[in-house]
């Protein structure tokens, strides 16, 4: 007999069920074929799982993945996500990650070893510029909302944390062009 294919639904649940069972990178493949199946949210017709509930299921996997400390496979999750969600939200969820893997990088050096402190200084600088250029390119994504000077705001801070002052500059100084009315002082 012919195997029963598998559906958006199937796919999902498998991908779940391999989340679940902390095999990551299976999960992470079982994702990206299920998204494989949405080339368009206006064409997407499935009678077992909704649009809306497919979403769901996809940022319950980002969002467990970010709670777990597994930042990595969230913002390649992330990567994956257009264009079930739309490219500003997926770009915004990559940002996200990154700067959760930043922070909790930072809390970590403070209770690092001399012998490995120059290693992780230097992970935990790399992961700040990271984010400030996933946060920059969020940035041209939204120039032409309300969340533009936000995004430059947090791009900025992000590469002066990561000690990539010249970036941050740019940032600030698109920011201050804007001439917004907070933030200025700071």
């Amino acid at each position: 007999p012919k195997p029963f294919p598998c559906t958006t639904l199937c796919r999902s649940q498998v991908a779940e069920i391999l989340l679940n069972s902390e095999r990551d990178e299976e999960a992470l493949q079982a994702y990206q074929n299920a998204l494989a199946t949405v080339t368009s949210p206006s064409r997407y017709r499935n009678r077992w799982v909704s649009l809306d509930d497919f979403r769901r299921r996809v940022l319950a996997a980002w969002n467990q993945w970010v709670d777990q400390g597994e930042f990595q496979m969230a913002i390649k999750l992330s990567n994956l996500m257009s264009p079930l969600v739309p490219e500003v939200q997926s770009q915004e969820l990559h940002a996200k990650a990154n700067f959760h893997w930043a922070v909790q990088l930072s809390v970590e050096l403070k209770t690092t070893r001399f012998t490995q402190f120059s290693k992780k200084k230097n992970e935990s600088l790399s992961r700040w510029r990271i984010s400030g250029a996933s946060h920059a390119k969020l940035a041209e994504l939204v120039s032409t909302t309300s969340e533009y000077p936000k995004a430059l705001w947090l791009s900025a801070e992000h590469y002066r944390n990561g000690h990539s002052f010249q970036n941050a500059l740019n940032q600030l100084t698109r920011f201050i062009n804007l001439q917004p009315k907070s933030k200025l002082p700071l």
